[in-house]
């Protein structure tokens, strides 16, 4: 490379970073903002597989020597003011991508996002994985990037890594459970206390779900004070207290009711839905028994690593991932409710004898949606951030035009997405569950980058 070539390349980019510092975001359109944040995000991308293949030239090469650092690791954090984590996470995916050229490549024309990229090293880092990685997989890694938002493709990695490890999987699973500890500390300086606690799956969410029921109960108050005080366009910004601060007295309200209660007090046990599906089922059993479908799922040949992991499911009803060793362990001693699907994903059709999925109808409700959505936001709305909790049943087909109240027209929507639809947005669910989403003019939202 001429002497000159890197100044033009950097002169390049930094003339690129002052266009878009000085555009004029307020003369854009709606449509106009949309669309610049989505074809910035793809060079940011591409920006970013720059940077990793940088990354990765230096640890080849050792050129980080030149200025006495230790490694490419320690130039990039120094050089970066950087924290090591990210460091290491452009060397590493540096390294992995050598087997990955298509992930690569679809990263370098940004059409996969870094995250992705990221997940997928982390994944190819797995010894039990890495001899899936062929072709085949290398597309196929590409082909769910783009298709699925973040969360479900993490999800969907998840399912892969556990049909190559079952074994390491149930076994890291066991370890978390028997390493479970609950630690509450308390700050001499100030009088503060901080309380950690971690443990299985299982446990994790039994009481995510019960502090998430309490956090709703708090943010409820909250609400209804600030209309109370600023009316009913009260925004969550003018709420008393921050959400870590509500979900600190939510966890305060609990202990509270436990310690108001009798001591002779029969402790019921929470209900939790878990979503399993028969394969899942059958092999996990069998691994634990010492069974024939070890030995065949310990390794997944590369033919059915689509299969598996586009079918495989293990949650709750509100979408929080468990290990399948945990299913089992609670179906064997009966402590929840089991829910096995078949490969169809079928719930019963319950008519349209009510106009609110309520009792057994609201359970297949969630149920229906947790399988349509694996892994992925409860909310049809793409990547919505809103919280399992508070999702709210719904018709796909309004009642008013004959949506019958059964599964098959049944969704879950935060309350902000649900009221939408009020205003003319449409969403259009397709035969895959997938949805298209319309704005009032019947053109479509602005796709995912």
């Amino acid at each position: 490379m001429e002497p000159g070539r890197v100044v033009e390349v950097v002169q390049t980019l930094s003339a690129a970073a002052d266009s878009l510092l000085a555009l004029d975001l307020d003369s854009l359109t709606g449509r106009e903002a949309m669309a610049l944040t989505r074809a910035v995000e793809g060079v940011r991308r591409r920006i970013d597989a720059g940077t990793d293949r940088l990354a990765g030239h230096l640890e080849e090469t050792g050129k980080f020597g030149v200025d006495g650092h230790r490694s490419a690791k320690d130039a990039i954090t120094f050089v970066g003011r950087l924290p090591s984590a990210e460091a290491h996470a452009r060397v590493h995916t540096a390294r992995r991508l050598k087997q990955l050229p298509a992930v690569a490549g679809a990263h370098q024309r940004g059409e996969i996002s870094t995250e992705a990229v990221r997940a997928i090293s982390n994944l190819a880092a797995n010894p039990r994985v890495a001899p899936l990685l062929d072709d085949v997989i290398d597309e196929l890694f590409v082909d769910q990037a783009r298709s699925q938002s973040h969360q479900a493709f993490v999800a969907w990695l998840r399912d892969l890594e556990r049909a190559a490890d079952m074994d390491g999987a149930g076994a890291d699973a066991e370890i978390t459970h028997q390493r479970r500890r609950t630690q509450l500390t308390q700050n001499v300086a100030d009088g503060s206390y901080e309380l950690r606690s971690s443990g299985g799956s299982l446990h994790g969410a039994v009481i995510g779900d019960v502090l998430a029921a309490f956090e709703a109960a708090e943010l409820e108050a909250d609400r209804a004070e600030a209309i109370e005080g600023h009316g009913p366009d009260a925004t969550p910004d003018q709420y008393r207290r921050t959400p870590l601060q509500r979900r600190t007295d939510a966890l305060i309200a609990i202990f509270r009711l436990a310690a108001a209660a009798p001591s002779d007090v029969q402790i019921p046990e929470p209900v939790v839905n878990v979503v399993i599906d028969a394969e899942t089922l059958e092999d996990e059993l069998a691994r634990v028994t010492g069974g024939a479908a070890t030995e065949r799922s310990s390794q997944v040949p590369t033919r059915r690593v689509d299969e598996v992991a586009g079918r495989r499911i293990c949650q709750t009803l509100s979408g929080r991932p468990l290990d399948p060793s945990d299913a089992v362990a609670c179906l064997l001693v009966g402590l929840v409710r089991r829910v096995v699907v078949n490969g169809a994903s079928t719930v019963i059709d319950l008519g349209r004898k009510r106009r609110c999925f309520t009792g057994s109808a609201g359970d297949a409700a969630d149920l229906q949606a947790a399988i349509r959505r694996r892994g992925a936001s409860p909310c049809f709305w793409g990547d919505c951030t809103s919280p399992p909790h508070r999702q709210q049943r719904d018709h796909v087909r309004p009642w008013g035009a004959l949506g019958g109240t059964n599964p098959h027209n049944s969704d879950l929507a935060c309350g902000y997405h649900n009221r939408l639809k009020e205003t003319g947005f449409r969403p259009i669910r397709g035969r895959d569950g997938r949805y298209d989403l319309l704005r009032p003019d019947g053109t479509r939202i602005t796709p995912p980058a």
